[in-house]
């Protein structure tokens, strides 16, 4: 029975990065950091769409003579673009990207706090 506690604390142990043997609030952090992200990522490349979107409807059309797209077929040729030079990893020159959890572990004492 020991050894299977010692197992299921160790696994725990392994879980949570900062060392506190699980009994920190990191997980929570780590999935509104992702969810963060994923909503901001999101609302950057509508954002870039709809502004390649307006460049291309301003510029093209009276230097080229080509016609007006849409914000469908702007958002396509963003992508085609990032795939075609090369930057469609994320973040960027093939960086890791990371979202650092500073959790405290809960029986930790903020500094300059003594316990009596």
């Amino acid at each position: 029975m020991k050894e299977m506690e010692k197992a299921i604390e160790k696994k725990i142990e392994e879980s949570c990065n900062c060392g506190c043997g699980g009994k920190c609030s990191c997980g929570w952090k780590k999935a509104l950091c992702g969810v963060g992200f994923a909503v901001l990522g999101a609302g950057v490349v509508a954002l870039i769409g709809y502004v390649a979107m307006l460049l291309w409807n301003w510029l093209v059309p009276d230097i080229i003579g080509w016609k007006a797209i849409n914000y469908w077929q702007a958002l396509g040729l963003f992508c085609l673009s990032c795939i075609f030079l090369g930057r469609f990893d994320g973040c960027g020159h093939g960086k890791k990207c990371n979202c650092h959890c500073d959790c405290k572990c809960k029986d930790e004492q903020p500094s300059g706090a003594t316990s009596e």
